[in-house]
Order: C-alpha cells, then sequence, then structure tokens
C-alpha cells in the first residue's frame, strides 16, 4: 500500500485500477516525491539563512571593532602629539653662560606636528578601511540571506503546486474508486 498525504491508501502495483488509475497512481507518488524534495530544500533554505545572517552579524561586530580599533589608535597618537608640546611648554628655556636664551631645537615642534598628521592616517589605515571591507562582508551576507529566502519561497511553491497536483489526482482516483465500486454494486444487486 502506498500513503499520499498521509490518508489514503493504494496498491502499490496498481492491481484493480485501470490505465487511468494507474496513471493517476503515478502521478500521486510523483508529487509524493516533489513534496518531499521540495521540504528537504526549504529545510536547507533556512540553514543557509541563518548562516547567512549569522556572518552579517559578525561582519557588522567586527566593523565595529575595527573602527573602535581606529578611534583608540588615533586617539593615541593626538595624545603623544599633545604630550610632545606639553613638554616642550613646561621645559624651561636653555640660556648660556650670559644668560641669554638659547635657541631650542626643532625636534620637539616637528614630532608633535608629525604626530598630528599622523593620527588622521593611521586612524583611517587601521580603523575605517577594515570596517568598509568588514561592511563589504556583511552586505555580501546579506545578499546570501536574501537568496536562501528565494530558494525558500520557490521551495515553498514547488511544494504547494505538489500538494495542489496531488489533491486533483487523489480526488479523481476516489471519484473512479466510488465509480467502480457503484458498478459493483449495481451489478451484483441485478444478480440479487
Amino acid at each position: 500500500m502506498t500513503t499520499i498525504n498521509g490518508s489514503t491508501t493504494f496498491a502499490p502495483s496498481g492491481i484493480g485500477l485501470d490505465m487511468e488509475g494507474q496513471l493517476a497512481l503515478l502521478v500521486l507518488e510523483n508529487e509524493d516525491v516533489r513534496h518531499d524534495a521540495a521540504a528537504e530544500d526549504k529545510q536547507v533554505a533556512r540553514e543557509r539563512f541563518i548562516a547567512a545572517s549569522d556572518k552579517e552579524v559578525a561582519a557588522m561586530h567586527e566593523e565595529a571593532d575595527d573602527i573602535l580599533t581606529g578611534a583608540f589608535v588615533q586617539g593615541a597618537v593626538s595624545l603623544t602629539a599633545a604630550g610632545i608640546q606639553v613638554g616642550d611648554a613646561l621645559d624651561a628655556p636653555n640660556v648660556d653662560a650670559a644668560g641669554r636664551e638659547i635657541r631650542e631645537s626643532l625636534y620637539a615642534p616637528i614630532a608633535a606636528a608629525a604626530c598630528n598628521a599622523l593620527s588622521q592616517t593611521l586612524g583611517k589605515a587601521l580603523g575605517d578601511s577594515p570596517a568598509a571591507d568588514d561592511r563589504a562582508d556583511a552586505k555580501h551576507a546579506g545578499t546570501a540571506a536574501q537568496q536562501a529566502t528565494w530558494q525558500l519561497d520557490d521551495a515553498k511553491d514547488v511544494s504547494r503546486k505538489a500538494e495542489e497536483r496531488q489533491n486533483k489526482a487523489l480526488d479523481w482516483l476516489t471519484a473512479e474508486a466510488a465509480n467502480k465500486a457503484s458498478t459493483e454494486t449495481g451489478i451484483i444487486a441485478g444478480f440479487a
């Protein structure tokens, strides 16, 4: 016996069915297989969607971490530049034996200016650039999630159509069986 939609059973060989009945039985069995395949496709699509969504979220977290890293580097370099400037300002002026001020080295102001200039570049190189790369990864994962959603929708459509065709074939088979039973009952009643 073959069970279709968990309710009706027929002999697998189609014994007792005419050619049309056997064809309807084959249609039922085929649609049952398609329905099962669509159910598997739905499960795979759901798993792909979850995995892609997880990747998207992870990439977004990485982006946030990269932005934070860039901000810390930029802040540290700017703080270093400020420290150099403060140290230079607090340093007592150098004087010679006569009490005249000796021109100070330009290294401290140059180093402070270099640190200030580098802070923006390092912030972008170590924070913004990797963050943009992570944003692209998140977009890619989002696209994969969308594709999985489309696959899930397609599998649902296949499943729905298979079930509709099964129901039509099942209705036809049930009507044929009822007609055959009615005919047999009429023949038996005629002999009585």
